[in-house]
């Protein structure tokens, strides 16, 4: 092969092979952290459980449970989010004995009431919809009327509301109910996903 030729080819192709060897995956937009079931239970061991409403004094959640809560949104936002369903059915599992997932401990239900708080912060899930019969699909959550507008329409962020990007409770844990009725974090993981956009908590402070 003459230089010519072998200049020719340099020129043409180098700087695409070049190109490609630079630009990383996240730079195309592809997630490359992943995060495993043990991960997401390290993460989500400082945070305070949805306190129950027979709790007195009545519990909220403090700034710094909250801080936290948010912290783990921002992380979970950036990680491929196939590997996420598969840790958060993993973390629910967790400890589990029987290996039925309707079949949970205490602790089991406990770190549940975390997920559904942790969901609502990673999602900018509507708070005011018309009433089409919608309520919590992925767990038997029992609302006691507390998911309703004052306007007749239902906050689909229950039993969270955000303020100019505060959080706070609109309601304590008041049970769960229904056969198989156990909170499916995975599930409705996805079905977010899906539906609504990652909140922007660059914007979320504490007023």
């Amino acid at each position: 092969m003459d230089l010519n030729r072998i200049r020719i080819l340099v020129l043409n192709y180098f700087p695409w092979m070049l190109l490609s060897c630079l630009i990383s995956p996240a730079v195309l937009g592809q997630q490359t952290n992943t995060v495993d079931g043990k991960k997401l239970s390290e993460l989500m061991a400082p945070i305070e459980e949805w306190h129950s409403v027979r709790d007195r004094p009545a519990k909220g959640l403090s700034y710094t449970n909250w801080d936290r809560l948010i912290s783990v949104a921002r992380w979970i936002q950036q990680v491929d989010p196939r590997s996420v369903e598969r840790a958060l059915f993993d973390y629910q599992m967790e400890g589990s004995e029987s290996g039925e997932f309707q079949r949970a401990t205490s602790n089991e239900f406990m770190n549940d009431r975390k997920l559904v708080l942790l969901m609502r912060v990673i999602f900018e899930v509507p708070e005011s919809l018309p009433d089409d019969g919608w309520r919590v699909e992925f767990g038997g959550w029992v609302t006691m009327g507390t998911d309703r507008n004052t306007n007749g329409t239902v906050n689909r962020a229950w039993p969270i509301r955000w303020n100019d990007g505060t959080p706070r409770l609109v309601s304590g844990f008041r049970g769960i109910q229904g056969i198989n009725s156990r909170y499916d974090a995975a599930g409705e993981f996805n079905y977010l996903r899906t539906h609504y956009k990652m909140r922007d908590l660059s914007v979320v402070g504490k007023k």
